[in-house]
């Protein structure tokens, strides 16, 4: 089982905006791609996974237009969407001050780092512990430089 380190992001933080995190990790993921062609069978076999999981949330001054908001009539297939509007809207409260929050594995955190994006860990969660509504936002391999 493994751990994820947890970043958050406020509205301030240049990483939230236009997917700047997540499009650097992109990047870095690619560029991480063009240095396998050198690589011997046993370095391919034991290939290091970065990823990381992004909570499903709107940001602070989002949540506040939003409180209160239901899909109308909870139709059986509308009974999901509520469910995840919910979540968007009534985040854990050790993240209600950020717009985005990731969980990284330690090869994310080390990408990112060798990538020249300091992140600031609040804390870390096992695998088991990542809160609902997490999704798979990047995973790819990762050779450092």
């Amino acid at each position: 089982m493994s751990n994820y380190y947890v970043v958050g992001f406020t509205h301030e933080n240049p990483l939230a905006h236009t997917n700047y995190f997540h499009n650097e990790g992109v990047r870095l993921i690619k560029d991480s791609v063009q240095r396998l062609r050198g690589l011997s069978r046993e370095q391919l076999q034991s290939l290091e996974q970065a990823v990381v999981y992004t909570l499903l949330m709107l940001p602070p001054h989002l949540r506040q237009q939003f409180q209160g908001a239901t899909i109308r009539e909870a139709e059986p297939d509308r009974v999901q969407q509520q469910a995840k509007l919910d979540m968007m809207l009534n985040p854990l409260a050790e993240y209600e001050q950020y717009d985005q929050v990731h969980f990284l594995n330690e090869v994310a955190v080390r990408m990112y780092k060798e990538g020249g994006i300091d992140l600031e860990i609040l804390g870390t969660v096992s695998e088991d512990d990542l809160p609902e509504g997490c999704n798979r936002s990047l995973r790819g391999p990762y050779v450092p430089n």
